[in-house]
């Protein structure tokens, strides 16, 4: 089932430009889209306020609440929202509405006059591409003055500018891949498909000693078998208090305040704003769909879609996948932030405190502090010290159900141009773009910090990982060898990837000779 409410459609093109034949005709295919700028939002407001909810708490199928959800919402939008086209332009960002008429109409007349060489279309030409001129400085002043006004509030029209003045458009026209060729929109989203879904561990599960089951690896480890050495001792009887929480109307209404007042929208095409002002009259719906996803530990088929958007490094000359919270749900996002409230309350207080990365309070910056004060602090001592910088590729029975059911069955498409690509299974890892998916990786790596901890200072941002020790002599070096291995064993047994160009060692020592390093990184892989 897919939500994303964009209609193509297709009439017979009166005026071809080639001759057709009876089995090809030429056809024309417009894109069309919600236009909610031009929506009647009191007509929709007014009719989401009156809308009667009570037959959805008639449904316990959570993919059919979420259904009827979705059904009744698009029912409104196709009354007070219109649809437009999709237009793509070819101007300057500066050019306004009336210049780009005058250009049209200038074409036109100009096609005109080479067709019946009429001189009276010439010279209205001409005329025309004089007032041009001075509406695009005028223009370009305009814009020039609202992008200095506005450079704070609103960079990234700033920065769309100068993208287009260095001659470079968002992803190049066409690409190498496997060392052929593509140009198309869609050889171009299946190939970054077929990249992408390359680099996913095929899904293994295997039952722990309670029947509950979990992601399998070599130590056959499950959720259900966290002890004391991935320091989470404690872990079992505080996540057990978890599977009785209900989602109240309080909480769906802290967490839509976090959504953003603007036109962001996901796969379903609802504007935040729009949930985010209506969420007051949504709250029994949203209830009873929360809660049930909760009671039944299934979550909905359709938030497991992800949109990936293509974007280009200028600087660098690559392409990289971004994926904005414009792929996400609204509705769904508001979920999960309020399981990752309820989750974290329960677990932070097991979270290493070398864990910098999605933790309030901390950031890169502490992280640095940490790293740098402790430092100082042994070369201060007349010690040397050795680092490794690292960086990985990156409960009770309902819960892990519940965990169960939002993890598989993970799905992905690239999007380029209006052009979908193949949708392909995301076997491993954790739900990027979305609210939960920071804290489970917290969860995951929380065994390796306490591992690690035990034998050397660890400074950890998220899957960025170093690990220092003071150097006194050759044993202190051997020692240092052994917690690379420690760490190489972890990741192996965890079905992690150490990324080969990120881990590199560094040795500092302000006094004396250095001891003989016997670290070696290659060691590590």
């Amino acid at each position: 089932m897919s939500t994303e409410k964009i209609t193509y459609n297709i009439s017979r093109l009166v005026t071809p430009l080639v001759g057709e034949d009876l089995h090809h005709p030429s056809l024309l295919m417009d894109i069309v889209r919600y236009n909610f700028r031009k929506a009647d939002f009191l007509g929709l407001y007014d009719a989401l306020m009156k809308m009667e909810w009570s037959d959805i708490l008639e449904i316990h199928d959570v993919n059919d609440i979420c259904a009827y959800f979705y059904d009744n919402i698009y029912e409104m939008f196709e009354i007070y929202v219109p649809k437009t086209k999709v237009v793509t332009t070819h101007f300057p960002l500066w050019y306004s509405s009336t210049t780009i008429k005058m250009i049209k109409k200038k074409n036109r007349i100009w096609k005109s006059y080479k067709i019946s060489h009429i001189l009276s279309c010439k010279e209205a030409a001409r005329k025309l591409e004089e007032q041009i001129k001075i509406e695009i400085k005028k223009d370009f002043r305009n814009f020039q003055r609202s992008a200095e006004a506005n450079m704070k509030s609103h960079p990234a029209r700033f920065w769309s500018y100068v993208a287009t003045k260095k001659g470079r458009t968002r992803i190049p026209g066409r690409m190498i891949y496997n060392g052929q060729p593509i140009s198309t929109p869609r050889d171009i989203v299946n190939s970054f498909a077929d990249c992408f879904s390359s680099l996913f561990e095929p899904a293994s599960f295997v039952e722990s000693r309670d029947g509950v089951f979990g992601c399998g690896n070599s130590r056959e480890n499950t959720i259900a078998d966290i002890g004391e050495d991935d320091g989470f001792e404690n872990l079992g009887c505080s996540v057990s208090v978890l599977h009785t929480f209900c989602v109240t109307d309080g909480d769906i209404l802290q967490a839509a305040k976090k959504l953003k007042s603007n036109l962001t929208s996901g796969d379903d095409s609802i504007p935040a704003f729009i949930v985010r002002d209506c969420i007051s009259v949504l709250l029994l719906p949203l209830s009873h769909l929360y809660n049930s996803i909760i009671s039944c530990a299934v979550y909905p088929e359709v938030w497991k879609i992800a949109k990936l958007f293509l974007c280009s490094n200028l600087a660098l000359k690559k392409m990289w996948i971004s994926i904005d919270q414009l792929q996400s749900f609204q509705i769904s996002q508001i979920f999960q932030s309020i399981l990752v409230k309820y989750m974290y309350s329960h677990v932070k207080q097991m979270i290493v405190s070398q864990q910098h990365g999605f933790m309030p309070g901390r950031s890169t910056t502490t992280n640095l502090c940490n790293f740098s004060q402790d430092m100082s602090n042994l070369l201060d001592q007349q010690l040397q010290v050795d680092v490794v910088y690292t960086d990985v590729k990156g409960l009770c029975d309902k819960l892990i159900q519940l965990f169960q059911s939002i993890l598989v069955g993970q799905k992905q498409y690239v999007y380029y141009m209006y052009c979908k690509s193949y949708m392909y299974e995301c076997s491993s890892g954790v739900c990027q773009g979305s609210n939960l998916g920071p804290l489970l990786f917290t969860i995951f790596i929380n065994g390796l910090i306490a591992l690690l901890k035990k034998h050397c200072k660890v400074y950890t941002y998220a899957d960025d990982i170093k690990f220092l020790k003071p150097i006194r002599n050759v044993t202190d070096c051997e020692a240092f060898q052994n917690i690379g291995s420690i760490f190489y064993e972890w990741c192996n047994d965890n079905r992690l990837e150490a990324n080969a160009f990120d881990i590199f060692a560094v040795s500092r020592s302000v006094f004396g000779t250095k001891a003989k390093l016997a670290l070696s990184v290659s060691n590590l892989m």
